[in-house]
């Protein structure tokens, strides 16, 4: 079996078809679906027993597994050469697989593949824009790359650097990477292949760190969805409690002992991602000399308690901040009070500039376009990556 397509799944069997669907129509016949579903009150099975289709297994977890697990399980079940995952929302855009191949034939069977990604919101899912729209994610080290290349060896540490530093200078999402069976295998002495409560923020750099033979691919060959079923809309709109609910994958005890002097309250991805990175130095100590810089991930829970409450709400945690940290949030507060001195356009100016500088993600243009397309077939059939 050349490729696997694992799509782990609860609940989501409308937006699951379409994820299905998008492989069904591949123009490549040698792959398999392992759709893993947990413990959904919809009948998954008989969806997948009436495509009639042997190449798509259908498994169930007897519990309602953490969102890692799941994953794991899925992984377990299946037998290709090369893994991509899929959210249940997500799709394959056309010629995958035979794209893939074609690169796996000419740069003689790269451990890992990353490409682009498209994101596509459905209508009503994101808060300032209520149309449906696509746009692209971030990645550093495409530069102005048109054509595969081979991601140096000293670039792709520096950019795991990056993520135990909180900044992000490459997409963590698995949809991005199609990954060798012998480099999971290879990555089994460390236990299984996704770990963590964020499994994709621990594989997404465990891959770069330990590919020796990394392939980049600077176009988009996957739709990444975020609709109003996936843990982005509960994200995107202040429902990260619901978000957490649905992923069932909280920080492990044995961290939240560890970390009990480092955590803040604020928001559950930055604790998710320090979990990820603590995990990635604890079993690589070899080759990650470098700390997680804890003052970093507190720094930006600060940030995300400020901005949800105010100086009202960073008073509850007061007592929690070293005198440095104290210094550091008043100074951020007497700047953005400072902004409200300045004329509307430059004060505006002046405000996405810092919020940038405090935020874990660099300033980029997603070349957002709002879309005519209602659901994800919609998208496949009708965007073409290299006119986009």
């Amino acid at each position: 079996m050349r490729f696997s397509v694992l799509i782990p799944t609860h609940n989501r069997l409308e937006y699951l078809r379409y994820a299905v669907e998008s492989v069904r129509r591949q123009d490549y016949n040698d792959w398999e679906i392992i759709v893993s579903d947990n413990v959904s009150k919809q009948d998954v099975g008989g969806y997948v027993r009436g495509l009639g289709d042997a190449r798509i297994r259908y498994v169930r977890t007897e519990r309602f597994l953490p969102v890692t697990e799941n994953w794991n399980y899925a992984l377990a079940q299946s037998g290709g050469d090369y893994v991509v995952i899929l959210g249940d929302d997500d799709a394959l855009l056309r010629s995958y697989f035979r794209a893939q191949s074609e690169m796996i034939e000419r740069y003689e069977t790269p451990e890992l593949i990353y490409y682009d990604a498209f994101q596509y919101a459905y209508p009503g899912v994101i808060p300032d824009h209520p149309k449906a729209f696509l746009q692209i994610g971030y990645t550093g080290f495409f530069g102005n790359a048109t054509m595969p290349f081979f991601l140096p060896r000293q670039r792709a540490l520096r950019a795991v650097a990056d993520s135990m530093r909180f900044r992000a200078s490459f997409g963590f999402n698995m949809q991005h990477y199609l990954v060798s069976r012998r480099l999971i295998e290879a990555l089994a002495p460390a236990g299984p292949f996704y770990q963590s409560p964020y499994p994709d923020y621990y594989a997404a750099n465990v891959v770069m760190l330990k590919a020796r033979r990394a392939l980049i691919v600077p176009r988009p060959m996957v739709v990444i969805g975020i609709s109003k079923a996936s843990f982005g809309f509960f994200y995107f709109n202040r429902r990260e409690a619901e978000g957490d609910a649905l992923l069932n994958s909280p920080l492990p005890e044995y961290l939240r002992e560890e970390l009990a002097g480092v955590l803040l309250p604020g928001t559950t991805l930055n604790t998710s991602w320090l979990a990820a990175m603590e995990t990635l130095r604890r079993n690589f100590p070899d080759e990650l000399t470098d700390t997680v810089n804890h003052r970093r991930y507190r720094f930006l829970q600060m940030v995300a308690i400020w901005r949800a409450g105010g100086a009202r709400a960073l008073a509850g945690i007061w007592r929690r901040l070293s005198l440095r940290e104290m210094v550091v949030i008043g100074a951020l507060g007497i700047t953005f009070g400072a902004l409200q001195l300045l004329p509307r356009r430059l004060r505006e100016r002046a405000y996405r500039a810092l919020t940038h500088r405090l935020s874990a993600y660099p300033a980029f243009d997603h070349r957002r376009k709002a879309v005519p397309y209602r659901d994800m077939l919609e998208v496949v059939d009708n965007v073409v990556p290299e006119y986009y």
